[in-house]
């Protein structure tokens, strides 16, 4: 792994398993500490797809429990807020020939698809590969 950061002994002829290369501890964890950020960002961009679920169910559910004055209820001024960016890049990727009353349920499948692709690819994918240290993502339960 120290042959891969250092590129002093890369540029070498010798192939990097022959020779011990000596590295700088410090910068082997500065490379280990660039490389925890990539798992950080996709553990946020889970994150925020989870809240753009749940602000979503919210909006539907306030949709459905404040009738026709919901356009005056605060909370659901808010969820139209925080949800709205989601709706237009929903209505940004699918045809025009979907309706706009179908728009919000393809925002949600299209949240929940982002969702899944990282919970079952994404993160066993980078975990897996030894080059992150998952951890602290792991809870064990005793």
């Amino acid at each position: 792994m120290c042959a891969t950061l250092c590129s002093r002994e890369t540029s070498r002829r010798e192939a990097p398993e022959r020779t011990a290369p000596k590295c700088n501890k410090a910068r082997v964890e500065r490379a280990l500490f660039f490389m925890q950020i990539e798992l950080l960002l996709i553990v946020m961009l889970k994150a925020l797809a989870e809240l753009a679920f749940l602000f979503l169910l919210g909006r539907g559910l306030l949709y459905l429990l404040a009738g026709r004055k919901r356009e005056g209820n605060l909370f659901y001024q808010v969820f139209c807020i925080v949800t709205n960016p989601v709706l237009r890049a929903a209505r940004w990727l699918t045809p025009r020939m979907v309706l706009d009353n179908h728009i919000p349920l393809v925002a949600v499948v299209l949240v929940a698809w982002v969702w899944l692709s990282i919970v079952l690819w994404a993160l066993p994918a980078m975990c897996s590969s030894g080059s992150y240290d998952c951890s602290s993502l792991i809870e064990r339960k005793r």
